[in-house]
């Protein structure tokens, strides 16, 4: 009775864990593009092109200031009530004969480019993590369902190792090795189960869902031979990296700022246009100096027009205008050749490790693809013998468990191999597979 109640209870719980893994079955594809689209590293890098975006609009103006216009009105030149009061209107504008308008218009848009450019090399690395995680939760998945599958058979050898002791077929030495098998058999089951809920929690900090919420990957664990030399993948990733990309940006906006500076060592033009009008009532002074009443009255009407030139006059003379900035310029360009340099060596060690860790894994997933094939009729026939009397039991348990180690270090090399693969579109920044 105490037996039966343990297999009862041990059958309760078997059907509570596999309860608990029927949840959804979700797309890889829209897993990954879900967890994209809710990242907010990515969205900041987004908002950084808005702001590169704002200091273009910054510097979309074709005049260097706003036209000015000045009013004169005079109230000293009129006597008594015949005279009107003088007033004039001028109109000035500056104008950059320098080019500086498409220059600036030059640093804002290989800002809003290099911009681009960070956002994407900020997607990639998120996406790359993504892509990680995805993995690890589908071989943590692999190595669910094989435990799962080991504790089913070892519950449904136990049922039956029960009722043949019963029968008096085998040993309780026997019925005790089977039933520390099934004991032995749940605890891996549940550790499984533990590593694949924390890194399906881990996923749901990039979706925005609960962190107890369950569900399954759709798992692609098909093997695809592709050749592909290692001088191919660091030409791919040196043309399609983004970090060098955003670096060779920053030093063409560089280059314009220095331009830029150079350019407002030139004088800005200034035209002005104006119109003036009044009436003045000039007295005559007699030799005593007493007002006759004889009156002049002088008419001013006329339209005014100038040119003229915006000079910048620093304290420390003209010619050294601005060179603080040219020269930081000209040394920022400099840093920026150096560092994308850096950039172009470490992306090529970069390709270099990814490369030769996809080679070790190709070539281990290959010799262990054989044996995989072969692993679920060898465990069938296994079995067969074992219920035909043709194995022992300690040999079955023992020959069983070697099975089961080699399709969980095939699943290992699984992993690694599309890992691999992982960490090869990284350092490439593009889909090669």
């Amino acid at each position: 009775m105490i037996i039966k109640t343990k297999i009862i209870s041990i059958i309760f719980l078997l059907l509570s864990v596999m309860n608990s893994y029927s949840q959804d079955t979700l797309s890889y594809d829209r897993v990954l593009s879900e967890a994209l689209n809710k990242n907010l590293y990515i969205k900041n890098e987004l908002l950084n092109i808005d702001i590169a975006k704002g200091e273009y609009y910054k510097t979309n103006n074709f005049f260097p200031t706003l036209p000015e216009i000045d009013l004169e009105y005079e109230t000293d030149k009129y006597f008594t009530n015949n005279g009107n009061k003088l007033f004039s209107l001028i109109l000035t504008q500056e104008f950059e004969i320098g080019g500086q308008f498409s220059k600036r218009n030059d640093v804002s848009n290989y800002r809003i480019k290099k911009s681009k450019s960070e956002y994407t090399a900020k997607d990639y690395t998120i996406a790359y993590a993504i892509k990680s995680l995805l993995n690890n939760i589908i071989l943590f998945q692999l190595k669910l369902q094989v435990a799962d599958e080991v504790h089913r058979i070892n519950e449904e050898l136990l049922n039956n190792s029960y009722r043949r002791l019963k029968a008096g077929d085998i040993s309780e030495l026997d019925y005790n090795l089977v039933s520390i098998e099934k004991n032995n058999s749940h605890v891996n089951l549940n550790k499984a189960e533990v590593e694949f809920k924390n890194e399906v929690s881990s996923l749901n900090v990039y979706l925005g869902y609960e962190p107890e919420k369950l569900y399954y990957i759709k798992a692609d664990t098909g093997f695809k031979s592709v050749t592909i030399t290692l001088e191919q993948l660091n030409k791919i990733a040196i043309e399609n990296r983004a970090e060098i990309k955003a670096k060779q940006y920053e030093k063409l906006a560089t280059a314009s700022e220095m331009s830029l500076y150079k350019s407002e060592n030139i004088p800005n033009l200034k035209l002005a246009f104006g119109y003036s009008n009044g009436t003045t009532v000039i007295p005559g002074d007699d030799i005593i100096g007493q007002h006759n009443i004889t009156k002049i009255q002088d008419i001013d009407m006329s339209l005014k027009f100038g040119i003229g030139f915006s000079v910048p006059f620093p304290f420390n003379g003209l010619f050294n205008y601005n060179q603080g900035n040219i020269q930081i310029a000209e040394v920022r360009t400099k840093i920026l050749s150096n560092e994308i340099e850096l950039v172009k060596k470490e992306i090529n060690s970069e390709v270099i490790s990814a490369y030769n860790k996809w080679v070790g894994s190709k070539k281990n997933i290959e010799l262990l693809r054989q044996n995989n094939m072969v692993i679920e009729n060898t465990l069938e026939l296994l079995i067969r013998g074992y219920e035909k009397g043709e194995i022992s039991l300690i040999n079955y348990l023992t020959e069983k468990q070697k099975l089961y180690e080699m399709k969980l270090n095939y699943i290992e090399v699984l992993g690694e191999y599309k890992q691999s693969i992982i960490d090869i579109e990284k350092v490439t920044q593009t889909k090669i597979f």
